[in-house]
């Protein structure tokens, strides 16, 4: 099997070896970032005239809480959210803070109800061994402003969320649980283990197929076997290979999904899965949107190869050129924004890697003027057709027929069938003899 193959499934297996052994170990929330000189909290933000920041049950939001943009008030939701969050650690806290011990909390008897305080609704929380009701949140005039809703109608959509959510903390806490939730992922990991072998199996089957269509002699009888033969070869081992690569793909995303779904298994590893999956999702997209938008600009550019090019003969021969020099430089910049929007989804701040980008484009500009000249020289080559493949020229000297142009060399083959490759910024005179009209154009 080849090396790559070997690092994929290795790095695929430490991955969710890694994230599912975190299960037995305290993991905190991760935070989710701030902009950049906000000067604001994690997460918090503003919205309008309020800051509002999130509350938490194991790392998913269930609502946010507001106040109003005045002096002091960024302590005050931070304070605001401390007081709630702390009371929702109480409800799913364990007896004698130990782990695997039952909650304090019966998530059998558990209510979470609306409760009238000085004129304003409060959301609590009670059961069988607790009837004196816990205050979790009081709905403020800022919260309603926030969402434009009556206060008793924000303070019975907090209940809903806080419900099901406590709940479902309360649920995964109990031993019984937990202990299920380990038989479970036992069982899942060995299934997986068997799965894999397999499918490495099958991956090292299709690449001694693929060897073996490698090694076939092509047949001695006629130019029109040999390319029939050549054809069918070259479509098998394109077969192969897509299929041994999908094969590791979902090898992959097997062991990744599982990771996730371990986290998720545990409280104490609960936010990481959930921020993992979320920054994976995220990460996913950008890559898929920058695939679609390079193979849409593929088509486009071909459709205009193909209507642009028919209006003469010189234009059939030109646009490809063209379009072969830009797509290459095309591609360059669209994956170079995905690069920046993944390092960014990671947490990365990027500005500060634009601005080093900027420093070390900066540092390559002086160490690579030619390379920078034989670009421009190229595009300007390119917008003012000064020669395009088949043209026979004479540049710097040389004479024969142009066999290939990039933005930064020209190939021409001579008379004796040698092949010079010409950087643009050497070609300070071109003669174009195809084109008689056309001489001594400078690059």
């Amino acid at each position: 099997m080849k090396p790559s193959l070997w690092k994929r499934i290795s790095f695929s297996f430490a991955l969710a070896s890694s994230l599912a052994a975190s299960a037995g170990a305290q993991v905190p929330g991760l935070p989710v970032p701030s902009p950049q000189g906000s000067g604001l909290g994690a997460g918090v933000r503003r919205e309008g005239i309020y800051l509002t920041a999130p509350i938490t049950v194991d790392g998913a939001v269930v609502f946010r809480v507001a106040t109003q943009q005045i002096a002091g008030n960024k302590i005050d939701i931070e304070t605001r959210v401390d007081l709630i969050e702390g009371a929702i650690a109480t409800v799913l806290a364990q007896e004698g803070n130990v782990r695997g011990a039952p909650t304090i909390y019966d998530p059998e008897t558990l209510q979470v109800r609306v409760q009238t305080v000085d004129g304003q609704p409060v959301v609590v929380a009670s059961d069988k061994r607790h009837p004196a009701a816990i205050a979790i949140a009081t709905v403020t005039a800022s919260d309603a402003g926030l969402a434009r809703q009556p206060a008793a109608d924000v303070a019975d959509s907090w209940r809903t969320k806080l419900e099901g959510s406590l709940l479902t903390a309360l649920q995964i806490r109990q031993p019984n649980r937990l202990r299920q939730n380990v038989r479970d992922l036992s069982i899942v990991v060995a299934i997986l283990l068997a799965v894999s072998a397999l499918l490495v199996y099958l991956v090292s089957r299709i690449r001694n197929y693929a060897a073996r269509i490698r090694a076939l002699e092509p047949p001695s009888d006629g130019d029109t076997e040999v390319a029939a033969f050549e054809a069918r070869r070259d479509s098998r081992l394109s077969l192969a290979k897509a299929m041994a690569s999908t094969i590791v793909w979902i090898l992959v995303l097997l062991w990744f999904g599982t990771a996730i779904w371990a986290l998720l298994l545990f409280p104490v590893t609960a936010p990481l899965g959930r921020q993992t999956l979320q920054t994976a999702s995220v990460i996913a997209g950008i890559w898929i949107v920058a695939g679609l938008v390079n193979r849409i600009v593929d088509i486009v550019s071909l459709r205009f190869e193909t209507t642009y090019g028919q209006i003469d003969p010189r234009r059939a021969v030109r646009v490809p050129t063209i379009t072969k020099a830009i797509l290459g430089f095309k591609s360059l910049v669209i994956y170079f924004g995905a690069i920046l929007l993944t390092l960014g989804a990671l947490g990365f701040p990027v500005a500060s890697v634009v601005t080093f980008g900027g420093i070390a484009a900066l540092m390559v500009t002086f160490s690579a003027q030619n390379l920078l000249r034989d670009w421009l020289n190229g595009f300007l080559v390119l917008l003012e057709d000064q020669y395009i493949v088949g043209d026979r020229v004479v540049i710097a000297g040389y004479e024969g027929v142009v066999e290939d142009l990039t933005l930064r060399v020209v190939q021409i083959r001579d008379d004796d069938g040698k092949l010079t490759t010409i950087p643009h910024s050497s070609a300070t005179t071109v003669v174009n003899l195809s084109r008689p009209a056309h001489v001594g154009s400078s690059a």
